[in-house]
């Protein structure tokens, strides 16, 4: 899946922003606005300061580590309330990619890169 698509699904699903695509423009799907945030949805996927909104919101957290392979490995948790909470992990090649994953994961929304 392309980033950029993981990045609306971040905005969509983690951030609850609505989203909307614009036009195909140089054969890469671009994103418009979120309504809270009109410059446009964060590179979440790609960008290691956008990524880390994530760890910002009160019911996420994670633990970053790598693999043996070298590969970002990130368990995510979210807190669902009286104490309980969900738990997924993701590899990647990069820490924001991997961070994405795990937070849509645990959203159980899996995603194919």
């Amino acid at each position: 899946m392309d980033l950029r698509k993981i990045d609306a699904l971040i905005a969509k699903h983690v951030f609850n922003r609505t989203c909307e695509f614009a036009s195909q423009l140089e054969g890469e799907e671009q994103l418009l606005y979120t309504p809270r945030r009109l410059k446009g949805v964060p590179r979440y996927s790609s960008d290691i300061s956008a990524a880390w909104e994530l760890t910002e919101l009160g019911e996420y957290g994670f633990k970053i580590s790598t693999n043996f392979n070298g590969e970002a490995l990130v368990s995510c948790h979210r807190y669902v309330g009286k104490g309980a909470f969900q738990v997924a992990e993701a590899t990647a090649n990069t820490a924001p990619l991997a961070m994405c994953l795990a937070a849509l994961k645990v959203n159980e929304i899996d995603v194919d890169v």
